[in-house]
């Protein structure tokens, strides 16, 4: 009997379940370096999204101002606001974490707010991180006669909240619902975002200012200020969350599903910042399979990186760490 294209592409993921090891890229801040800015970088970088709003004429029409106040002119002051946080503070986090503890809810909202837009705006005029759009060259795979896919036993674990992974598939499918389906709120498992993602206005919600990220655009300030309107007059808040901030009884109920049967750990980018810790052990208690794990990072990091994940979990194998960070890394064994 004739097997139909459904049937064959089941088995065929069934076999690939089976016979492949399952490889797990565990990435942090740095392994967006290439398009968005570090923590050092990022007050000079707000200094820079400030300039460039203040030089550019948005059309406001449609939008409700804020108290008399244009949008703009309230983004504006909002990110100066926070450049001068930022000199009193270590981190964005650490200032979050300070107006979490205080309740100050309201601040904490716009904190979050600023931070969607800045990386709205960043990522709508940079073009992604091209470690992102190489490693998507090596992977994906055809599938049909006009889809793509991610194979089966990759999967990514993110503490960023950027849309760097979107933006480089999309340039593989250019289908703005595909990369939602397969990537934002993928349903099979694959990836996880541990601090939610910039460009939403309410949890789970994907509008025009998020999909607008995946081009590059000349007109991004209207973007921004569209969405930036969005939180003010709506009370909306971003999906970015902080370590302290995640829901435990889902993270509980669903690290397992990213983990499981993982036997390859590849860290890019991460640094395992005391502020993640709790987390970040919970994490690695699910990843008692993992027989080897690749690190990296430059040579002036990796001793530290190692010496913080062996106190998180010490029965992990011995990293190997990988000095080269012009590309992300594949190891060799991976069957394609």
């Amino acid at each position: 009997m004739k097997m139909s294209l459904e049937e064959f592409n089941r088995n065929r993921k069934m076999i690939e379940e089976t016979v492949r090891d399952k490889y797990l890229y565990f990435l942090g801040a740095g392994a967006s370096a290439n398009s968005l800015p570090l923590v050092s970088q990022f007050s000079d970088s707000l200094g820079e999204f400030r300039k460039f709003l203040k030089s550019t004429t948005i059309d406001e029409t449609g939008i409700k101002s804020m108290n008399g106040m244009s949008v703009k002119q309230h983004l504006i002051e909002k990110v100066a606001w926070l450049i001068e946080m930022l000199k009193y503070h270590a981190s964005i986090d650490t200032y979050a974490k300070k107006l979490y503890f205080k309740n100050d809810f309201d601040n904490l909202r716009i904190l979050k707010s600023v931070l969607s837009c800045f990386f709205v705006g960043i990522q709508s005029i940079n073009p992604v991180d091209y470690r992102y759009d190489s490693f998507f060259a090596s992977i994906i795979k055809k599938e049909g006669i006009d889809g793509i896919r991610i194979p089966d036993n990759i999967k990514f674990l993110s503490w960023n909240y950027d849309l760097q992974i979107e933006k480089a598939y999309y340039g593989y499918c250019d289908d703005k619902d595909k990369v939602i389906k397969d990537i934002t709120l993928s349903k099979e498992n694959r990836i996880y975002r541990l601090n939610g993602y910039c460009g939403t206005t309410q949890d789970g919600h994907i509008g025009k200012e998020f999909t607008e990220t995946f081009n590059l655009k000349d007109k991004m300030s209207k973007i921004v200020i569209e969405l930036y309107a969005e939180y003010l007059q709506k009370g909306n808040t971003p999906n970015i969350k902080f370590a302290w901030e995640i829901n435990e009884n889902y993270f509980g109920n669903n690290i397992h599903k990213i983990t499981d049967d993982i036997k390859t750990l590849i860290i890019i980018g991460y640094s395992f910042p005391f502020f993640n810790r709790e987390i970040d052990k919970r994490i690695f208690q699910t990843l008692e399979g993992v027989s080897k794990i690749y690190i990296q990072t430059p040579s002036d990091t990796f001793i530290g990186i190692k010496e913080r994940l062996a106190t998180i979990n010490r029965n992990l194998p011995e990293p190997k760490w990988i000095e080269d960070v012009t590309q992300f890394y594949i190891p060799f064994e991976y069957n394609l």
